[in-house]
Order: C-alpha cells, then structure tokens, then sequence
C-alpha cells in the first residue's frame, strides 16, 4: 500500500520504525515538528522522548510504545553482574566479560556465560550507534559541534523546543573538549 505522504516528509529508517510499531499516524506530528530521524528521538533518552512527545500531544500509550521500542527495558536483576561498579565500560568498543574468570575475548573461565560472536556483534554496532564519534578528529568534531549548535539556535528560534534541547543534546553527545563551549550547550538546552 502507497505511505501516507506524512511519511514521505520522515527518513527511511523512522518510517520503517513507525510502520513496524503500527504507529504511522504519528508521522503528521514528527514532521510538523521537524522531528525527521531516529537519531534525534534517541539523543534525547527515554524520559525526554516521553516527555517531549506528551507535550506535542502524542497519546501515552503510543509514546510508551515507541520509547520501548528505541530503549528497551534493562535486563532483569539476577542477569546483572554482581558488582556492576567494578566492571570498567569498554572505550574501544570491544565486550569485556566482567563475570568472574571472564576475559575481553569473550571466552574465559567458566565463570560467566559465553558471548557469543552475534551477540558481540550486536553490542558493536550498538556502541557505534550510541558513541560513533569517538574516533572523530579535532577539526570535524569543532564542526559537527558548530553545525549542530547552528540547527539547534534555528529550532529554537523557530518555536521548536523539544528538537532544539534535542539537537544541544546530540551536540553534548559529541563530548567537546571546549569548557565554555560545553557550558552554552547546557545553558541553551
């Protein structure tokens, strides 16, 4: 069946997550409000999403849905390590098994559970999906975080608030070594 023209005015990838949620009728609001990605609904977390979508007059139960959907629920308790402080996060993107006798291969000894080769895979992509630009240079993180700040001060003079703390918040996600830099994206968000 031919796409509401709504969501021709979306990206691929947030029409394809509309549609798989059943969710296309949402398409009309993101593009009035110039919500056209799914990496600017993920920038601003699951609160915010929640949040933001409330206040463009997203029904609870349609927000909930997408927000589970962009982040799904943590694992239950018993599959967390037990001392969750004491696992290191990974900078390089590698998995590091912090079960005890675990080793940054994946294998190890018997104490913990296996990752399998998918299953690290999944968590590779999810690490580039969540912090791509770590391997970023100088000079192009100076301009993404410029760009970014520049689409944020026109969401907000336009009246667009939600994507204009979002897109700061894409912006802070670029971790910009400039401390006043940083601090004028916190102040305008």
């Amino acid at each position: 069946p031919p796409s509401p023209p709504a969501m021709d005015s979306v990206s691929t990838d947030l029409a394809h997550l509309l549609s798989s949620l059943r969710l296309e009728a949402l398409a009309p609001a993101f593009a009035e409000e110039a919500i056209t990605d799914v990496a600017l609904l993920t920038s601003m977390g699951r609160e915010m999403l929640l949040e933001n979508l409330d206040e463009i007059g997203i029904e609870t139960s349609d927000a909930t849905t997408l927000a589970d959907a962009l982040f799904p629920p943590s694992p239950a308790p018993d599959a967390a390590p037990a001392t969750p402080a004491a696992a290191p996060a990974p900078s390089n993107g590698h998995i590091v098994d912090a079960s005890p006798g675990g080793d940054a291969s994946g294998g190890g000894g018997g104490g913990g559970a296996a990752v399998s080769a998918e299953e690290e895979s999944a968590h590779e992509v999810a690490q580039w999906l969540l912090k791509p630009y770590l391997v970023i240079d100088p000079g192009e993180l100076k301009s993404k975080v410029l760009r970014l700040t520049r689409e944020a001060n026109r969401h907000q003079h336009a009246g667009l608030h939600a994507n204009a703390a979002a897109t700061y918040t894409q912006a802070l996600a670029l971790e910009p070594p400039n401390a006043r830099a940083v601090a004028a994206l916190y102040y305008n968000r």
